[in-house]
Protein backbone atom coordinates (compact mmCIF):
# COMPACT_ATOMS: atom_id res chain seq x y z
CA UNK A 1 0.00 0.00 0.00
CA UNK A 2 1.45 3.67 -0.80
CA UNK A 3 2.54 5.25 1.85
CA UNK A 4 1.01 9.17 2.07
CA UNK A 5 3.18 12.08 2.42
CA UNK A 6 3.11 15.16 4.45
CA UNK A 7 4.67 18.26 3.47
CA UNK A 8 5.09 19.11 7.12
CA UNK A 9 8.59 18.04 8.48
CA UNK A 10 8.22 15.95 11.07
CA UNK A 11 10.85 15.67 13.76
CA UNK A 12 13.86 13.62 13.51
CA UNK A 13 13.23 11.15 16.81
CA UNK A 14 16.20 10.23 18.79
CA UNK A 15 16.11 6.94 17.66
CA UNK A 16 15.87 7.52 14.18
CA UNK A 17 18.86 10.27 14.58
CA UNK A 18 21.33 7.28 15.71
CA UNK A 19 19.97 4.89 12.60
CA UNK A 20 21.29 6.56 10.15
CA UNK A 21 23.95 5.85 6.58
CA UNK A 22 27.01 7.14 7.88
CA UNK A 23 28.55 5.48 4.55
CA UNK A 24 32.24 4.57 4.28
CA UNK A 25 33.75 7.69 5.41
CA UNK A 26 31.80 8.61 8.81
CA UNK A 27 33.23 12.63 8.85
CA UNK A 28 31.80 12.94 4.98
CA UNK A 29 29.11 14.72 5.30
CA UNK A 30 29.82 17.18 8.56
CA UNK A 31 32.80 17.92 6.99
CA UNK A 32 30.94 19.13 3.63
CA UNK A 33 28.05 20.91 5.61
CA UNK A 34 30.66 22.71 7.53
CA UNK A 35 32.88 24.21 4.78
CA UNK A 36 29.85 25.12 2.95
CA UNK A 37 27.85 26.97 5.31
CA UNK A 38 31.09 28.69 6.38
CA UNK A 39 31.63 29.44 3.22
CA UNK A 40 29.48 33.28 3.39
CA UNK A 41 31.70 33.82 6.20
CA UNK A 42 35.45 33.21 4.75
CA UNK A 43 37.27 36.76 4.05
CA UNK A 44 40.37 38.11 4.09
CA UNK A 45 39.80 41.24 6.42
CA UNK A 46 43.34 42.53 5.84
CA UNK A 47 43.55 45.56 3.74
CA UNK A 48 43.80 45.75 -0.33
CA UNK A 49 43.96 48.07 -3.06
CA UNK A 50 41.19 45.13 -4.54
CA UNK A 51 37.74 43.83 -3.12
CA UNK A 52 38.21 41.05 -4.73
CA UNK A 53 41.34 40.05 -2.32
CA UNK A 54 39.14 40.42 0.41
CA UNK A 55 35.54 38.77 -0.79
CA UNK A 56 36.53 36.86 -4.09
CA UNK A 57 40.37 35.78 -3.92
CA UNK A 58 39.84 33.11 -0.13
CA UNK A 59 36.32 32.05 -1.37
CA UNK A 60 38.48 30.21 -4.46
CA UNK A 61 40.93 28.62 -2.52
CA UNK A 62 38.20 27.50 -0.06
CA UNK A 63 36.23 26.21 -2.51
CA UNK A 64 38.77 24.31 -4.18
CA UNK A 65 40.76 23.40 -1.49
CA UNK A 66 38.11 22.28 1.00
CA UNK A 67 34.43 22.14 -0.67
CA UNK A 68 35.33 20.14 -3.63
CA UNK A 69 37.11 17.27 -1.94
CA UNK A 70 34.22 17.29 0.30
CA UNK A 71 31.79 16.89 -2.21
CA UNK A 72 34.24 13.96 -3.56
CA UNK A 73 34.03 12.48 -0.22
CA UNK A 74 30.21 12.42 -0.24
CA UNK A 75 29.99 11.18 -3.47
CA UNK A 76 32.02 8.02 -3.03
CA UNK A 77 30.84 7.36 0.59
CA UNK A 78 28.17 4.93 -0.23
CA UNK A 79 28.24 1.64 -2.40
CA UNK A 80 24.76 1.28 -3.44
CA UNK A 81 23.45 2.37 -7.06
CA UNK A 82 22.51 5.41 -8.19
CA UNK A 83 19.16 4.89 -8.77
CA UNK A 84 17.07 8.46 -10.18
CA UNK A 85 19.87 10.00 -11.20
CA UNK A 86 19.42 9.89 -14.77
CA UNK A 87 16.30 12.03 -15.39
CA UNK A 88 17.90 15.38 -14.23
CA UNK A 89 21.81 14.07 -14.00
CA UNK A 90 21.21 13.90 -18.17
CA UNK A 91 19.99 17.73 -17.65
CA UNK A 92 22.70 18.73 -15.84
CA UNK A 93 25.45 17.39 -18.23
CA UNK A 94 23.66 18.66 -20.91
CA UNK A 95 24.06 21.86 -19.12
CA UNK A 96 27.53 21.42 -18.16
CA UNK A 97 28.28 19.70 -21.90
CA UNK A 98 27.06 23.15 -23.90
CA UNK A 99 28.66 25.27 -21.44
CA UNK A 100 32.31 23.23 -22.55
CA UNK A 101 31.08 23.67 -25.80
CA UNK A 102 30.62 27.15 -25.55
CA UNK A 103 34.16 27.41 -24.34
CA UNK A 104 35.94 25.76 -27.01
CA UNK A 105 34.14 27.34 -29.90
CA UNK A 106 35.27 30.85 -28.34
CA UNK A 107 38.81 29.89 -28.28
CA UNK A 108 39.34 27.80 -24.94
CA UNK A 109 41.83 30.02 -23.52
CA UNK A 110 41.70 30.70 -19.67
CA UNK A 111 39.34 33.44 -19.61
CA UNK A 112 36.29 31.09 -21.00
CA UNK A 113 37.02 28.00 -18.64
CA UNK A 114 37.65 30.59 -15.40
CA UNK A 115 35.18 33.50 -16.35
CA UNK A 116 35.47 37.17 -15.73
CA UNK A 117 38.79 37.69 -13.32
CA UNK A 118 36.58 39.36 -10.37
CA UNK A 119 33.45 36.49 -11.01
CA UNK A 120 35.37 33.22 -11.68
CA UNK A 121 32.17 32.07 -12.47
CA UNK A 122 33.17 29.97 -15.42
CA UNK A 123 33.02 26.76 -16.80
CA UNK A 124 35.02 25.21 -14.30
CA UNK A 125 32.87 27.05 -11.56
CA UNK A 126 29.93 25.52 -12.92
CA UNK A 127 31.80 21.60 -12.96
CA UNK A 128 31.64 22.26 -8.90
CA UNK A 129 28.27 23.55 -8.54
CA UNK A 130 27.30 20.29 -10.31
CA UNK A 131 29.18 18.00 -8.48
CA UNK A 132 28.03 19.89 -5.26
CA UNK A 133 24.65 19.26 -6.72
CA UNK A 134 25.09 15.46 -7.02
CA UNK A 135 27.11 15.23 -3.66
CA UNK A 136 23.14 16.80 -2.69
CA UNK A 137 21.07 14.30 -4.02
CA UNK A 138 23.35 11.37 -3.36
CA UNK A 139 23.39 12.40 0.40
CA UNK A 140 19.36 12.74 0.59
CA UNK A 141 19.13 9.20 -0.83
CA UNK A 142 21.49 7.88 1.47
CA UNK A 143 20.97 9.19 4.71
CA UNK A 144 17.61 9.32 6.53
CA UNK A 145 18.48 11.71 9.24
CA UNK A 146 19.39 14.55 6.45
CA UNK A 147 16.91 17.17 7.17
CA UNK A 148 17.47 17.28 11.02
CA UNK A 149 21.78 17.75 9.94
CA UNK A 150 20.47 20.19 7.10
CA UNK A 151 18.46 22.07 9.09
CA UNK A 152 21.71 22.69 11.76
CA UNK A 153 23.58 23.67 9.20
CA UNK A 154 21.65 26.70 7.75
CA UNK A 155 20.80 27.78 10.96
CA UNK A 156 24.32 28.08 12.23
CA UNK A 157 25.45 29.22 8.86
CA UNK A 158 22.75 31.15 8.06
CA UNK A 159 22.66 32.97 11.58
CA UNK A 160 26.11 34.23 11.89
CA UNK A 161 26.07 35.32 8.06
CA UNK A 162 23.21 37.51 9.13
CA UNK A 163 24.86 38.22 12.01
CA UNK A 164 27.64 39.84 10.50
CA UNK A 165 24.79 42.30 8.79
CA UNK A 166 22.94 42.83 11.82
CA UNK A 167 26.38 44.03 13.54
CA UNK A 168 26.74 46.97 10.22
CA UNK A 169 22.74 48.06 10.87
CA UNK A 170 23.86 48.73 14.58
CA UNK A 171 26.71 50.80 13.34
CA UNK A 172 28.72 48.27 15.41
CA UNK A 173 31.05 46.38 12.51
CA UNK A 174 32.50 48.33 9.26
CA UNK A 175 32.81 46.88 6.00
CA UNK A 176 35.65 44.90 5.83
CA UNK A 177 38.25 46.59 3.26
CA UNK A 178 35.52 49.16 2.73
CA UNK A 179 38.09 51.78 1.04
CA UNK A 180 39.54 49.66 -1.63
CA UNK A 181 39.40 50.81 -5.13
CA UNK A 182 38.81 48.25 -7.66
CA UNK A 183 37.02 45.00 -8.03
CA UNK A 184 32.89 44.08 -6.59
CA UNK A 185 32.65 47.15 -4.44
CA UNK A 186 31.61 45.97 -1.23
CA UNK A 187 28.46 48.24 0.70
CA UNK A 188 27.38 48.49 3.61
CA UNK A 189 24.92 45.88 4.88
CA UNK A 190 26.69 43.57 2.84
CA UNK A 191 28.52 41.54 5.68
CA UNK A 192 31.57 39.12 5.60
CA UNK A 193 29.15 38.50 1.75
CA UNK A 194 30.28 42.23 1.01
CA UNK A 195 27.91 43.29 -0.97
CA UNK A 196 24.02 43.96 0.52
CA UNK A 197 22.22 42.61 -2.41
CA UNK A 198 24.62 39.60 -1.98
CA UNK A 199 23.33 39.24 1.77
CA UNK A 200 19.79 39.71 0.97
CA UNK A 201 19.75 36.99 -1.67
CA UNK A 202 21.60 34.59 0.61
CA UNK A 203 18.67 35.20 3.21
CA UNK A 204 16.04 34.58 0.82
CA UNK A 205 17.59 31.09 0.11
CA UNK A 206 18.43 30.18 3.80
CA UNK A 207 15.35 31.74 5.56
CA UNK A 208 13.12 29.35 4.03
CA UNK A 209 15.07 26.36 4.95
CA UNK A 210 15.23 27.85 8.54
CA UNK A 211 11.43 28.38 8.78
CA UNK A 212 10.55 24.81 7.65
CA UNK A 213 13.50 23.43 10.07
CA UNK A 214 12.13 24.68 12.83
CA UNK A 215 9.67 21.45 12.65
CA UNK A 216 12.75 19.40 13.81
CA UNK A 217 12.76 20.62 16.96
CA UNK A 218 9.63 20.00 18.31
CA UNK A 219 10.92 17.07 20.44
CA UNK A 220 14.13 19.14 21.57
CA UNK A 221 12.80 22.39 23.46
CA UNK A 222 15.74 23.23 24.78
CA UNK A 223 17.10 24.28 21.11
CA UNK A 224 13.77 25.62 19.81
CA UNK A 225 14.51 29.53 21.12
CA UNK A 226 18.05 29.04 19.47
CA UNK A 227 16.48 28.26 15.95
CA UNK A 228 14.30 30.72 16.71
CA UNK A 229 16.92 33.02 17.07
CA UNK A 230 18.85 32.29 13.87
CA UNK A 231 15.92 32.75 11.95
CA UNK A 232 14.95 36.49 13.48
CA UNK A 233 18.50 37.51 12.46
CA UNK A 234 18.38 36.02 9.27
CA UNK A 235 14.95 37.91 8.43
CA UNK A 236 16.65 40.84 9.85
CA UNK A 237 19.27 40.76 7.74
CA UNK A 238 16.98 39.92 4.60
CA UNK A 239 15.17 43.24 5.32
CA UNK A 240 17.75 44.94 6.59
CA UNK A 241 19.39 44.59 2.66
CA UNK A 242 17.58 47.43 1.73
CA UNK A 243 17.12 45.71 -1.92
CA UNK A 244 14.33 45.71 -4.43
CA UNK A 245 15.27 42.22 -5.75
CA UNK A 246 16.07 40.86 -2.08
CA UNK A 247 13.06 41.58 -0.67
CA UNK A 248 10.98 40.10 -3.55
CA UNK A 249 12.12 36.65 -3.71
CA UNK A 250 12.36 36.52 0.16
CA UNK A 251 8.78 37.37 0.16
CA UNK A 252 8.01 34.65 -2.77
CA UNK A 253 10.27 32.36 -1.04
CA UNK A 254 8.44 32.61 2.21
CA UNK A 255 5.20 32.66 0.61
CA UNK A 256 5.67 29.32 -1.10
CA UNK A 257 6.88 28.02 1.82
CA UNK A 258 3.63 29.21 3.98
CA UNK A 259 1.00 27.98 1.28
CA UNK A 260 3.14 24.39 0.74
CA UNK A 261 3.15 24.11 4.51
CA UNK A 262 -0.38 25.48 5.44
CA UNK A 263 -2.33 21.91 7.13
CA UNK A 264 0.67 22.42 10.01
CA UNK A 265 3.23 24.92 10.37
CA UNK A 266 6.14 24.44 12.91
CA UNK A 267 6.17 26.17 16.31
CA UNK A 268 8.12 29.50 16.28
CA UNK A 269 7.73 30.54 12.91
CA UNK A 270 5.58 33.78 13.33
CA UNK A 271 7.50 34.78 16.14
CA UNK A 272 10.37 34.51 13.88
CA UNK A 273 9.17 36.42 11.10
CA UNK A 274 7.78 39.80 13.26
CA UNK A 275 10.53 39.79 15.18
CA UNK A 276 13.01 39.92 12.29
CA UNK A 277 10.83 42.70 11.17
CA UNK A 278 10.14 44.45 14.22
CA UNK A 279 13.63 44.42 15.01
CA UNK A 280 14.33 46.30 11.74
CA UNK A 281 11.88 48.85 12.09
CA UNK A 282 13.31 49.45 15.00
CA UNK A 283 17.10 50.24 13.76
CA UNK A 284 15.51 51.80 10.62
CA UNK A 285 13.78 54.37 12.77
CA UNK A 286 17.00 54.86 15.12
CA UNK A 287 19.12 55.62 12.57
CA UNK A 288 17.15 57.27 9.82
CA UNK A 289 17.85 60.70 10.84
CA UNK A 290 21.59 59.62 11.13
CA UNK A 291 24.12 61.54 8.35
CA UNK A 292 25.90 58.91 8.16
CA UNK A 293 26.30 57.41 4.65
CA UNK A 294 25.30 54.01 6.39
CA UNK A 295 21.86 54.51 7.31
CA UNK A 296 19.46 52.07 6.87
CA UNK A 297 16.74 53.87 5.13
CA UNK A 298 17.27 54.20 1.44
CA UNK A 299 15.61 56.87 -0.40
CA UNK A 300 13.25 55.47 -2.82
CA UNK A 301 11.43 57.12 -5.01
CA UNK A 302 14.38 59.24 -6.63
CA UNK A 303 15.49 58.78 -10.18
CA UNK A 304 16.78 55.44 -11.56
CA UNK A 305 17.28 54.34 -7.51
CA UNK A 306 13.44 54.85 -7.18
CA UNK A 307 11.22 52.12 -6.51
CA UNK A 308 10.43 51.77 -9.98
CA UNK A 309 13.80 52.36 -11.36
CA UNK A 310 16.48 49.90 -12.75
CA UNK A 311 19.27 51.04 -10.44
CA UNK A 312 21.71 51.08 -13.93
CA UNK A 313 20.02 47.72 -15.05
CA UNK A 314 18.30 48.63 -18.11
CA UNK A 315 21.65 49.26 -20.26
CA UNK A 316 22.93 45.81 -19.16
CA UNK A 317 19.41 43.98 -19.84
CA UNK A 318 19.03 45.92 -23.28
CA UNK A 319 22.71 45.29 -24.57
CA UNK A 320 22.08 41.70 -23.09
CA UNK A 321 18.94 40.95 -25.29
CA UNK A 322 20.48 42.65 -28.15
CA UNK A 323 23.92 40.35 -28.08
CA UNK A 324 21.05 37.19 -27.34
CA UNK A 325 19.53 38.29 -31.10
CA UNK A 326 22.58 38.14 -32.72
CA UNK A 327 24.28 34.99 -31.34
CA UNK A 328 21.50 32.81 -29.97
CA UNK A 329 23.30 29.80 -30.04
CA UNK A 330 26.17 29.35 -28.50
CA UNK A 331 26.51 33.02 -27.03
CA UNK A 332 29.50 35.65 -26.98
CA UNK A 333 31.59 33.73 -24.02
CA UNK A 334 32.94 35.19 -20.90
CA UNK A 335 33.34 38.98 -21.50
CA UNK A 336 30.32 38.86 -23.99
CA UNK A 337 28.78 42.12 -22.20
CA UNK A 338 30.73 44.47 -22.59
CA UNK A 339 31.77 43.11 -26.64
CA UNK A 340 28.16 43.59 -27.28
CA UNK A 341 27.97 47.49 -25.48
CA UNK A 342 31.39 48.80 -27.40
CA UNK A 343 29.35 47.62 -30.59
CA UNK A 344 26.19 49.58 -29.61
CA UNK A 345 26.38 53.54 -30.02
CA UNK A 346 27.38 55.54 -26.99
CA UNK A 347 24.90 58.14 -26.95
CA UNK A 348 21.87 54.80 -26.47
CA UNK A 349 24.15 53.75 -23.95
CA UNK A 350 24.55 56.69 -22.33
CA UNK A 351 20.79 57.53 -21.91
CA UNK A 352 19.98 54.06 -21.03
CA UNK A 353 22.27 54.56 -18.04
CA UNK A 354 20.02 57.49 -16.89
CA UNK A 355 22.07 60.61 -17.90
CA UNK A 356 21.03 62.46 -20.53
CA UNK A 357 21.75 65.99 -22.08
CA UNK A 358 25.47 66.13 -22.66
CA UNK A 359 27.65 65.75 -25.70
CA UNK A 360 29.14 62.59 -26.13
CA UNK A 361 32.47 62.36 -27.98
CA UNK A 362 32.48 58.40 -28.06
CA UNK A 363 34.34 54.96 -27.09
CA UNK A 364 37.86 55.89 -25.17
CA UNK A 365 39.01 51.85 -24.60
CA UNK A 366 40.91 50.73 -27.16
CA UNK A 367 39.68 46.82 -27.18
CA UNK A 368 35.91 45.61 -27.15
CA UNK A 369 37.14 43.32 -24.14
CA UNK A 370 37.62 46.44 -21.88
CA UNK A 371 34.89 47.90 -19.89
CA UNK A 372 32.92 50.72 -22.34
CA UNK A 373 34.81 54.25 -21.58
CA UNK A 374 32.53 57.09 -22.90
CA UNK A 375 33.86 60.35 -22.87
CA UNK A 376 31.30 62.99 -22.49
CA UNK A 377 31.32 67.14 -22.22
CA UNK A 378 28.46 69.37 -19.98
CA UNK A 379 27.95 72.31 -21.97
CA UNK A 380 30.99 74.58 -20.86
CA UNK A 381 32.45 72.39 -18.95
CA UNK A 382 35.74 70.40 -19.06
CA UNK A 383 35.49 66.53 -20.66
CA UNK A 384 34.94 63.71 -18.24
CA UNK A 385 34.54 60.12 -18.49
CA UNK A 386 31.84 57.12 -17.62
CA UNK A 387 33.09 53.68 -17.16
CA UNK A 388 30.68 51.04 -17.99
CA UNK A 389 32.22 48.68 -15.91
CA UNK A 390 29.75 45.97 -14.50
CA UNK A 391 30.49 42.74 -16.82
CA UNK A 392 27.42 40.85 -15.45
CA UNK A 393 23.71 41.21 -16.53
CA UNK A 394 22.18 40.89 -13.34
CA UNK A 395 19.46 38.98 -14.85
CA UNK A 396 21.27 35.21 -14.94
CA UNK A 397 18.94 34.22 -17.53
CA UNK A 398 19.85 36.31 -19.70
CA UNK A 399 23.57 35.77 -18.53
CA UNK A 400 23.60 32.50 -19.40
CA UNK A 401 21.68 33.28 -22.73
CA UNK A 402 24.49 36.08 -23.69
CA UNK A 403 27.74 33.86 -22.55
CA UNK A 404 26.70 30.28 -23.19
CA UNK A 405 23.16 30.52 -26.00
CA UNK A 406 19.98 29.87 -25.26
CA UNK A 407 19.96 26.14 -25.01
CA UNK A 408 22.07 26.46 -21.88
CA UNK A 409 19.74 29.33 -20.38
CA UNK A 410 16.77 26.95 -21.11
CA UNK A 411 18.80 24.14 -19.33
CA UNK A 412 19.10 25.84 -16.25
CA UNK A 413 16.03 26.73 -16.00
CA UNK A 414 14.33 23.16 -16.37
CA UNK A 415 16.61 22.23 -13.08
CA UNK A 416 15.52 24.84 -11.21
CA UNK A 417 11.54 23.93 -12.26
CA UNK A 418 12.19 20.10 -11.98
CA UNK A 419 13.76 20.95 -8.15
CA UNK A 420 11.06 23.35 -7.05
CA UNK A 421 8.45 20.61 -8.51
CA UNK A 422 10.01 17.56 -7.36
CA UNK A 423 10.61 19.60 -3.19
CA UNK A 424 6.95 21.29 -3.48
CA UNK A 425 5.42 18.57 -1.34
CA UNK A 426 7.85 16.57 0.34
CA UNK A 427 10.25 18.95 1.26
CA UNK A 428 8.32 22.65 1.15
CA UNK A 429 11.43 24.63 2.77
CA UNK A 430 13.23 23.68 -0.25
CA UNK A 431 10.94 24.58 -2.93
CA UNK A 432 10.37 27.73 -0.89
CA UNK A 433 14.54 28.44 -0.98
CA UNK A 434 14.39 27.35 -4.90
CA UNK A 435 11.43 29.98 -5.22
CA UNK A 436 13.33 32.62 -3.92
CA UNK A 437 16.87 32.37 -5.28
CA UNK A 438 15.14 32.29 -9.08
CA UNK A 439 13.42 34.96 -8.13
CA UNK A 440 16.52 36.77 -7.05
CA UNK A 441 18.64 35.40 -10.05
CA UNK A 442 15.88 37.82 -12.37
CA UNK A 443 17.52 41.27 -11.14
CA UNK A 444 21.06 39.83 -9.52
CA UNK A 445 23.80 37.58 -10.68
CA UNK A 446 24.95 34.34 -9.42
CA UNK A 447 27.78 34.77 -7.51
CA UNK A 448 30.28 32.49 -5.49
CA UNK A 449 29.79 33.56 -2.68
CA UNK A 450 27.02 31.71 -2.07
CA UNK A 451 25.97 30.31 -4.88
CA UNK A 452 27.19 26.61 -4.58
CA UNK A 453 24.82 26.63 -1.45
CA UNK A 454 22.18 27.23 -3.61
CA UNK A 455 23.23 23.94 -6.27
CA UNK A 456 23.69 21.83 -3.80
CA UNK A 457 20.30 22.63 -2.43
CA UNK A 458 19.01 21.78 -5.52
CA UNK A 459 20.36 18.47 -5.77
CA UNK A 460 18.62 17.84 -2.73
CA UNK A 461 15.06 18.93 -4.33
CA UNK A 462 15.81 16.66 -7.30
CA UNK A 463 16.18 13.82 -4.69
CA UNK A 464 12.94 14.30 -3.52
CA UNK A 465 9.83 11.80 -5.07
CA UNK A 466 6.48 12.91 -3.84
CA UNK A 467 3.65 14.45 -5.54
CA UNK A 468 0.53 16.18 -5.03
CA UNK A 469 -1.54 13.21 -5.13
CA UNK A 470 0.39 11.47 -1.93
CA UNK A 471 -0.91 14.40 0.35
CA UNK A 472 -4.57 12.41 -0.03
CA UNK A 473 -4.24 8.74 1.10
CA UNK A 474 -6.91 6.36 -0.54
CA UNK A 475 -10.46 5.71 1.33
CA UNK A 476 -9.63 4.24 4.65
CA UNK A 477 -6.42 4.31 4.83
CA UNK A 478 -4.86 6.52 7.41
CA UNK A 479 -2.27 8.89 7.72
CA UNK A 480 0.95 8.04 8.81
CA UNK A 481 3.48 10.12 10.26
Amino acid sequence: MKRAFSPVVEPVRPENRLRVTQGRFSSAIALLLMTLFALPLVIDPRIFLSFDDTYLVPRLYWLYGAVLPASLLVLFNWTTRWHGLRPWGIVLLGMLGWLTLGAVAHGGNWAQWWGNPDRADGVLMHVLYGLLAVAGWRWATQDSGWQFKLTLAVLLGGGLTALTSVLQQLHLMGVPNGNALTGVSATPFGGTLGNRGYMGGAMALMLPLGLWGLGQFKDLPRLLPWAIGANVLMAWALLGSNTRGAWLAGAGAVAMWWWLSRRQRPRGWKVSLLGGLALFATTAYAFSFSQSSTSNVREFGRGDAGITGSSGRKVLWNSALIGIQQKPLLGWGAGGLYRVMNTRSPEVLFQESGLQGQRISGFLNKRPEQAPLIQFRYPGGRPQFMPLNINKVHNEYLDYALTYGLPAAVLFVGLLMAGMWQSAWAAPGICGALVGYALYLMTWPDVIRFAPIAWFILGIALAQRCSPSDLHPPPHQHHQP
